[in-house]
């Protein structure tokens, strides 16, 4: 089998991989006896983003409306958190319907009209 077929052939000058190369000759980012930290496991994860977006360039200004398709990982969820730093949020809408959210600046939580399920999908939509 060719080499060049099972690695990333975007990287090769002449035999060297640089890719692999630059990635190896690395430092570690934290200092040695760093305890390690994991991000908390995520109950909720977006599978689709529809972004339908306006642009203003004259008055630079842009707006429009987020939608998340999301799949439940946790055993059950009631509401859902979203980044929203600097963000002005104009409306809720969970599968469809209007929703209730709460903007605290930084986030935006998203309570859900019922309790979703391990495997269960729903939309929520954010107008910014």
């Amino acid at each position: 089998m060719n080499h060049l077929l099972r690695t990333c052939k975007c990287h090769w000058e002449g035999a060297e991989n640089l890719h692999w190369g630059r990635a190896l000759a690395r430092r570690p980012f934290a200092p040695a006896g760093t305890p390690p930290r994991f991000a908390p496991d995520a109950p909720v994860v977006s599978r689709h983003l529809c972004l339908e977006l306006h642009l203003d360039f004259e008055a630079e200004r842009a707006w429009g409306t987020a939608t998340h398709e999301c799949e439940v990982l946790a055993a059950e969820v009631r509401s859902v958190r979203f980044d929203a730093v600097s963000l002005e949020i104009g409306g809720v809408r969970v599968n469809g319907r209007a929703g209730a959210g709460d903007n605290d600046g930084r986030q935006v939580t998203v309570t859900l009209p019922r309790a979703f399920r391990r495997g269960q999908r729903f939309t929520v939509g954010l107008a910014h």
